[in-house]
């Protein structure tokens, strides 16, 4: 979703026809002492099979992979807001797999 500092991801069951929240308890959280106040879910796919997710916070965008449940990995810099040597970054607008990798 997109909402200031209350960002959450959703699944959606088409049998029952009903949404279950998938992110952290927490709004604006993905994980567990994860980066709280995430504004928005900006980029998703998928990549061998798991679902990845881009967030969009003022200098702390992160990318994460989803486990199941409500369990989510930090795939990302351990310092919100970087990757590899870039830092600052405000979002990760998109993710996409080409020629077997995720970029």
């Amino acid at each position: 979703t997109n909402k200031a500092n209350a960002a959450e991801v959703y699944r959606y069951d088409g049998t029952s026809g009903s949404w279950t929240k998938v992110s952290n308890s927490t709004a604006g959280t993905i994980t567990t002492s994860g980066t709280a106040n995430i504004d928005m879910i900006a980029s998703m796919t998928v990549y061998n099979g798991q679902m990845y997710i881009g967030t969009e916070e003022t200098n702390a965008a992160e990318i994460y992979r989803y486990e199941g449940g409500t369990t989510w990995t930090k795939v990302s810099h351990a310092t919100a807001g970087r990757i590899l040597t870039l830092t600052g970054i405000d979002g990760v607008s998109s993710l996409a797999v080409y020629g077997g990798r995720l970029f």
